[in-house]
């Protein structure tokens, strides 16, 4: 039962994949506009990945098998067609990376000196942190008072 589970995973995992990442994406949205392009070209590559390994298949004449055999990297023959599969792969896997690092992609393209809008907004969040909550200062007003209160008894 679990080998037929197992199976039925591997056989789906393909098609499968996109939607997760979709659901992903759509819970926890984009933080940069630029991301949404990237996003989109994953699942153009993906689907064009899909559609080269479906190709290779129907030439190759080895059916669903074939199909499973390509995506999973060991296909019968390797044709231009399963190749094609495995750059369309490797661009949308290129293509997420950049939607999944873009705060850091973007360093690289800042000129020196030049701040993102982002980056102001956490060093604002950073200093405000920074300077004293009406807390803190109430209890080291509080400390402060104590210590005096303290040393004026012992001073009596």
């Amino acid at each position: 039962m679990l080998s037929l589970l197992f199976n039925t995973l591997l056989t789906a995992f393909p098609f499968l994949l996109p939607i997760v990442i979709l659901l992903i994406a759509k819970k926890t949205g984009f933080r940069y506009k630029q991301q949404r392009p990237f996003f989109i070209a994953s699942f153009v590559f993906y689907g064009l990945a899909l559609a080269a390994f479906a190709a290779h298949a129907v030439s190759a004449g080895g059916g669903a098998q074939e199909f499973f055999r390509a995506y999973y990297g060991s296909p019968v023959e390797k044709t231009m067609l399963c190749y094609g599969g495995f750059l369309g792969q490797g661009l949308a896997v290129v293509a997420l990376l950049f939607v999944v690092n873009w705060s850091t992609v973007e360093l690289f393209f800042m000129k020196p000196g030049k701040q993102t809008a982002q980056t102001n907004k956490a060093e604002d969040k950073t200093e405000s942190k920074i300077e004293a909550t009406p807390e803190e200062s109430r209890t080291e007003t509080a400390q402060a008072e104590s210590a005096a209160t303290a040393q004026k008894s012992v001073e009596k």
